[in-house]
């Protein structure tokens, strides 16, 4: 089963947005199923404006990464995508979509993030998401 999201970044590039979900306790980076005939980019999009209830826009249509584990579901596979912030949505979102937005100082991202799996992954694609940081901000 795929999954997709994003890391979320500030317009200045200096803060990440995390979800918290109060039920579980948890930080998290925005992600969620694929629905009927989406693309892996049209998830990520469409789940970091339902859980965070902010627009944003691909930095590059290449993942930054895949996560793989495996739950009740079977097999999980979260493809996680570069975004920046584009400001307060103006969708409606149900309400069992929303979650916390919680923006967190990028040198304090894996301190926060709850899972070992997230917060290797991001110390392991800390380099290319910097790399793209500067790219993009020049």
């Amino acid at each position: 089963m795929n999954k997709a999201g994003t890391i979320l970044l500030s317009k200045d590039y200096k803060k990440v947005g995390l979800v918290y979900r109060t039920k579980l306790d948890d930080y998290s980076f925005p992600k969620g199923h694929i629905e009927k005939d989406e693309s892996l980019i049209e998830c990520a999009l469409r789940e970091t404006e339902e859980e965070t209830g902010r627009k944003c826009t691909l930095i590059t249509n290449e993942e930054i990464g895949k996560l793989e584990y495996v739950n009740y579901e079977g097999t999980i596979y979260t493809h996680l995508f570069l975004a920046i912030d584009n400001g307060p949505t103006t969708k409606f979102i149900n309400e069992y979509d929303k979650e916390n937005l919680v923006w967190v100082d990028i040198n304090e991202v894996a301190n926060k993030l709850t899972y070992n799996d997230l917060k290797e992954f991001w110390l392991n694609n800390l380099d290319k998401i910097n790399k793209l940081i500067k790219e993009t901000s020049k």
